[in-house]
């Protein structure tokens, strides 16, 4: 996720004991609760209105009680993405925010602004999830069966706000190649796409698959299948804050754990098994 300016808005916020949600010990009073911070219309990753706020949120406190189970913790819902990064983490506000894609930090110099700062700026956990990152366009739209990125230039293309535009510079399209919508969400997107207003979405196949089952436009807009890329999400932490920095590696543990232990698995294919039923 990446891109414009906070919006005020008032968070929805969930506070768990520990993280494991059921019948774990009280903290310690001398505990300070690790401030967890997601938003909402990213399903099936994080949304407050999907089972356990969605697959990462189980997969981030999985993650959490596998690394130790006495860590107390607070989780929030923000929907201004950017705000994230742009303030709440900087500011200590929150400690860890989460699902972000890491751009391709070994390699600045083909990196835009944003995604640089991100890699400067922000410790990434372990791998959580990798997606497919594409375009999506109406079912009879020749940009459906397009072979190269050039075939996309001059087009109108939406990709939500918060999310990074690495894999449009990287592909060549970035303005004034293109013209670039950034509505809020992923919905957003496909009703603008719907109504005639852009071309193209810039998004991974799950989101957007989710998004159009919402909508009840399954079918009539597909992804290009030839081109796409591979991304994959994780926990952030500001590195401005050494305790959410070492909440990170102990994070990674647990992820390690969940591997190991087939717990990864189950949530992950629970997830996608509800996802393509409600499809």
């Amino acid at each position: 996720l990446e891109a414009a300016e906070p919006v005020a808005e008032t968070p929805a916020e969930i506070v768990v004991a520990a993280a494991e949600p059921a019948s774990t010990p009280p903290a310690s009073g001398d505990v300070q609760p690790i401030r967890l911070l997601t938003g909402n219309d990213y399903a099936p990753f994080a949304d407050e209105m999907l089972p356990g706020g969605g697959m990462v949120t189980q997969l981030v406190e999985m993650a959490i009680f596998r690394a130790d189970p006495a860590i107390p913790y607070n989780l929030t819902f923000v929907n201004d993405w950017q705000a994230h990064i742009d303030a709440l983490l900087p500011s200590q506000a929150y400690d860890l925010s989460f699902p972000w894609v890491r751009p391709d930090c070994e390699a600045p110099a083909t990196l835009s602004a944003g995604d640089l700062s991100r890699c400067e700026n922000f410790e990434f956990s372990d791998p959580l999830y990798e997606i497919v990152d594409g375009y999506f366009a109406s079912a009879q739209s020749d940009l459906v069966a397009a072979t190269s990125y050039s075939a996309f230039e001059g087009t109108r293309i939406c990709r939500p706000e918060g999310y990074t535009t690495g894999v449009l510079d990287a592909a060549g399209l970035s303005v004034p190649k293109i013209e670039l919508l950034r509505p809020l969400s992923a919905v957003d997107c496909f009703e603008a796409l719907a109504a005639g207003k852009v071309d193209l979405v810039s998004i991974d196949a799950e989101v957007g698959d989710s998004a159009l089952a919402e909508l009840g436009l399954t079918g009539q807009f597909v992804q290009n299948p030839h081109l796409t890329t591979f991304l994959s999400l994780h926990v952030i932490a500001h590195k401005s804050n050494p305790r959410a920095v070492e909440m990170v590696q102990k994070l990674n543990g647990g992820i390690a754990e969940m591997y190991e232990s087939g717990e990864w698995y189950d949530i992950v294919s629970s997830a996608l098994s509800r996802g393509a039923l409600q499809q």
